[in-house]
């Protein structure tokens, strides 16, 4: 069960250089994890879901990050942005960089639009199979029966509002003001701890858009 914790209680500048955004239910230790349910209210909470020593911030990105400028070391968000309608994104993404200290880390996990359309015009039925057998496995009450209804699913389903590629990300990035933006495969990163906070999964890996980048000194 959750249960607020008064900000006194928080060790705000212990975990706030490390943020977790739009984090569900994975909550890092050492990180400021933040996720939005309409259910609870907007508080802290310690040791969500019993991960000890773990903080969840509830509150609405869309009201921006509520970290100081230039404070932040590492800024990691996966599967997220593409909840967010693309013009609310770029606003995550400026809102981001406003928050990071210069020389600080951004990383973006997220669906790779170009690698599901590759995936779609070269009838890539291995790709496929594997959200179907995902979606067998989960008991997915919704029949996905085509290549093309699985794409829909990507790009509508979810609460997914839009869809990202490499270009369309860069082009954000650089023009925000951030540098050195690279993509990345899963797992390699700059973060130290990368495999703690992104757990292998294959088809994360499979389907994802990994992209890295700095805010400058």
């Amino acid at each position: 069960m959750l249960n607020p914790v008064p900000q006194e209680s928080v060790p705000t500048k212990e975990i706030m250089s490390k943020i977790n955004l739009g984090c569900g239910v994975s909550f890092y230790k050492g990180w400021l994890n933040i996720n939005y349910w309409h259910s609870i209210p907007e508080s802290f909470y310690k040791d969500p879901n019993g991960v000890e020593g773990t903080y969840l911030l509830n509150y609405n990105l869309l009201k921006g990050i509520p970290v100081p400028s230039d404070y932040v070391d590492v800024s990691y968000h996966s599967h997220f942005l593409e909840q967010k309608s693309y013009e609310d994104g770029i606003r995550i993404l400026k809102e981001i960089y406003r928050v990071m200290r210069p020389g600080g880390i951004h990383r973006i996990v997220m669906p790779d639009l170009k690698k599901w359309i590759n995936a779609y015009f070269t009838n890539d039925n291995f790709f496929f199979d594997q959200f179907r057998k995902m979606g067998v496995q989960k008991k997915d009450p919704v029949d996905w029966p085509t290549n093309g209804s699985i794409l829909t699913g990507m790009l509508h389903g979810h609460e997914h509002k839009a869809a990202w590629d490499f270009e369309t990300l860069y082009y954000h990035l650089d023009k925000i003001g951030f540098i050195d933006i690279r993509e990345t495969f899963f797992q390699e990163s700059d973060i130290t701890e990368i495999k703690e906070i992104e757990p292998y999964d294959y088809l994360r890996a499979v389907e994802s858009l990994c992209v890295e980048c700095r805010k400058p000194t």
